[in-house]
């Protein structure tokens, strides 16, 4: 009986162990929606055409910590060109944000 659950539990306990330790990405998805890069990016949205300026740069935080955490688990050689657009563009939001600028922020 022992040798059984043995052979049952360590092949499972393995793979549970080598797929939080692996880093998979269930393991690096935000646990929420309202944890996410997408979230964010619509909140800074809304609070700028609302023109709420300090909401949408509390926004802007929230959302490089966001972009923090998935950064790694979406950076691949494929992806790599759209990351660094991402981050250029990222930081072209948190310009617009702090100069209160309506326009370019929505673009």
């Amino acid at each position: 009986m022992q040798k059984i659950s043995r052979l049952i539990l360590l092949p499972i306990a393995l793979c549970l162990i080598f797929t939080v330790i692996g880093g998979c990405s269930p393991a690096k998805k935000p646990i929420r929606d309202s944890q996410g890069v997408v979230y964010f990016l619509n909140q800074i949205e809304d609070n700028a055409s609302r023109e709420l300026w300090q909401e949408a740069g509390e926004n802007v935080n929230e959302l490089e910590d966001a972009w923090a955490r998935d950064r790694a688990r979406l950076l691949t050689p494929r992806t790599r060109e759209r990351v660094e657009s991402f981050e250029s563009s990222l930081g072209k939001l948190k310009i617009t944000v702090r100069k209160q600028d309506k326009k370019d922020t929505l673009e």
